[in-house]
């Protein structure tokens, strides 16, 4: 068999498509009641194959009537590799938050791709107790206060 040549076997590659940034808020875990007077930490942590291209925390009032007030933007990293890890403090007090408006927040990751895919972290709210809730919270509070008293 002269002259048939030997090729070395196939090579077997896998393709594996671009994923979108991962991002999520670490602290406050959960939704949070604030008076509206106190800064708030929010840590966040970004992540992505490619590497980020940007990290930016977005807010929105949600007014006591349901109606919500324009988003604002704070970018917290440009460009900072493929992982990222920080915080930030969200004054609250400067949205002027009312008893019974809420702030949502969530920290939005963008990759340094071609395609700028981007990943949204969970929503986390923090809410200024209404009127009532508030009346509720300080006979909780007294309710304790006297039980550990007896």
């Amino acid at each position: 068999m002269a002259g048939l040549t030997q090729f070395p076997p196939p090579l077997a590659l896998e393709v594996i498509p671009d994923s979108a940034p991962r991002v999520e808020i670490l602290a406050p875990g959960r939704d949070t009641v604030v008076t509206g007077a106190e800064p708030i930490a929010v840590s966040i942590l970004a992540s992505d194959d490619h590497g980020l291209a940007a990290v930016t925390v977005r807010s929105w009032r949600v007014l006591a009537s349901g109606a919500a007030q324009p988003e604002v933007a704070q970018r917290l990293a440009a460009n900072p590799g493929a992982q990222w890890t920080g915080e930030t403090t969200v004054d609250v007090a400067s949205r002027g938050l009312e008893p019974g408006d809420a702030l949502h927040v969530v920290a939005v990751a963008s990759d340094a791709s071609p395609w700028r895919q981007a990943g949204v972290s969970h929503e986390l709210v923090l809410r200024v107790p209404g009127l009532a809730e508030q009346r509720q919270l300080a006979r909780q509070a007294e309710d304790s206060a006297v039980a550990g008293a007896t």
